[in-house]
């Protein structure tokens, strides 16, 4: 399957992402995201569950592996 990219520059990602998937008609969204926030605690951000509730498309969130909390 073909993949494109592009680097874009936005205020808030999440709008970017829903915005951008709806103008090139994608089917599939797929986002990583880091799991822990800087105070070692289980969170996604903001981002993910905007596109998640926001996007037209089929949605895949992917969780990276936890690093050990230093």
């Amino acid at each position: 399957m073909p993949v494109e990219a592009e680097l874009l520059q936005a205020r808030q990602a999440g709008a970017a992402i829903v915005d951008e998937a709806a103008q090139r008609d994608c089917d599939l969204i797929i986002m990583s995201v880091e799991g822990r926030n800087r105070r070692g605690e289980f969170g996604i951000g903001r981002t993910a569950p905007y596109v998640v509730k926001n996007a037209a498309a089929e949605v895949w969130v992917l969780r990276r592996p936890l690093r050990p909390v230093t």
